[in-house]
């Protein structure tokens, strides 16, 4: 619960090293405040780069991140600021 007190979230969406040689598509992630979606990630896939992202979460209350997939993808170096 961010309780409207944040000003902005950032981070970078990364593939799990264990699946780097993996084939096909991996996982994504979804980022919501209050319900609403704020962020979608690529969809990983062997070799993709990181995936940056910067968010504005002034307003939000509730920050919730979904992973789709086989659990291969995950956020890295992810930060609240105020």
């Amino acid at each position: 619960i961010l309780n409207r007190e944040y000003e902005s979230f950032s981070g970078k969406v990364i593939l799990i090293e264990d699946y780097k040689d993996s084939e096909g598509e991996l996982g994504y992630i979804k980022i919501y405040g209050d319900g609403n979606l704020l962020y979608t990630s690529q969809t990983l896939v062997a070799g993709c780069n990181p995936e940056y992202f910067g968010l504005d979460v002034s307003n939000v209350y509730k920050l919730r991140i979904e992973h789709y997939g086989e659990y291969t993808a995950y956020l890295a170096d992810a930060y609240l600021y105020k």
